[in-house]
């Protein structure tokens, strides 16, 4: 699965790319990817981004070697709901 998004004329933005696991491993991701940066590139956008958990090293190493680096790093906060509900953070 891959999807994505246009954020302005000349940027597209992939999210949610992943390859079944028993399909991992095998080469797909990257010719998927490959042939996805090819069609985004014939459509004429000149940035293409995409997110991914900084811990994820198999996805950084594919993601290098098609050719994206790293330019910014996002930061997560997670709660347990119930960590909320008992301190009195949501009513």
């Amino acid at each position: 699965m891959i999807r994505v998004n246009h954020v302005h004329m000349d940027t597209a933005v992939i999210h949610d790319f992943c390859v079944h696991p028993l399909y991992q491993g095998k080469g797909y991701g990257r010719e998927i990817l490959a042939c996805l940066v090819k069609i985004l590139l014939a459509k004429q956008y000149t940035k293409i981004r995409l997110g991914v958990v900084t811990q994820n090293e198999r996805a950084l190493n594919l993601y290098r070697s098609i050719g994206f680096e790293i330019s910014a790093e996002s930061h997560y906060y997670v709660s347990a709901i119930q960590n909320l509900i008992y301190t009195g953070q949501i009513k």
